[in-house]
């Protein structure tokens, strides 16, 4: 039995239940659950999935790089603007984030950087596709058991003993 697909605004209602709708229109952020499920994978601890989810929720069009600084996600987080600096560049190193530098036009002055996240989705398409093979894997399976007229059973199977002479 196919389910049909809920259309983008009865998925916001469904939201709007869960979390209100007061938290809702205050903003809310997509974000791909596989950062989630394999951050250990990905070498992230909790500053840089926070890093991440934050360049995330200022990134609202494709064509646009976020480009907070480091000062809005230190005070954020509650960190030091350092502090934020060395997991940007440690995401960097990893190849999650490309800084890109940004400079005024009338000044020439460097303003924020963008941040690039292409490497990060590059590197997720592996695990992305072992999420999806799992869910593929558990739907087949569920649709298996539901086929079932009823549970499998264990069956004993006599067998001879020698006996002893």
């Amino acid at each position: 039995m196919a389910v049909a697909k809920e259309n983008p605004k009865q998925q916001l209602k469904r939201n709007e239940i869960k979390w209100t709708k007061l938290v809702m229109d205050a903003g809310y952020t997509m974000f791909p659950s596989v950062i989630i499920l394999r951050q250990h994978a990905l070498k992230l601890d909790s500053v840089d999935l926070n890093i991440i989810l934050y360049l995330a929720m200022r990134w609202w069009y494709p064509e646009r790089l976020p480009y907070p600084t480091k000062a809005s996600m230190a005070e954020t987080m509650r960190l030091t603007p350092r502090t934020v600096q060395r997991h940007l560049a440690r995401l960097e190193k990893l190849g999650y984030i490309t800084r890109v530098p940004r400079y005024s036009g009338e000044h020439k002055g460097q303003q924020a950087n963008h941040y690039d996240l292409a490497g990060l989705i590059a590197k997720l398409a592996p695990f992305a596709q072992e999420e999806i093979d799992l869910k593929e894997a558990n739907k087949r399976e569920h649709a298996e058991k539901a086929t079932r007229l009823r549970p499998r059973r264990l069956h004993l199977v006599k067998t001879e003993v020698d006996s002893p002479n």
